[in-house]
């Protein structure tokens, strides 16, 4: 679903007239960024759980390689998707111990 809506939001960007505008954080990264991120974390977890269904590692590598060419089609396309920063998640935020100290 993230992927579709990168791709949605993509071709939205595109027609976008507005220069100020263009010049804020692309949804369509923001959105690829949240598809790599997930298929990032599947091909590790495929990987871990190999091991334990070697009646299935064929079908595994299979859906494995399959992710990785989406997941490289998708750095392609969304070429900025990785260094998009998620207000919240991947700023660095300054946390409060318990007393108010930093």
């Amino acid at each position: 679903m993230k992927l579709a809506r990168a791709i949605s939001s993509q071709a939205e960007e595109e027609l976008e007239t507005d220069l100020a505008m263009r010049q804020f954080p692309r949804n369509s990264d923001g959105s690829a960024k949240i598809a790599l991120i997930g298929m990032d974390r599947s091909l590790l977890a495929w990987t871990e759980l190999r091991p334990h269904f070697p009646e299935q590692e064929d079908v595994i590598l299979d859906f494995q390689l399959r992710l990785a060419r989406i997941r490289g089609e998708t750095e392609r396309l969304f070429p900025n998707a990785r260094a998009f920063v998620r207000p919240g998640f991947d700023e660095d935020t300054v946390r409060l111990e318990v007393g108010g100290q930093v």
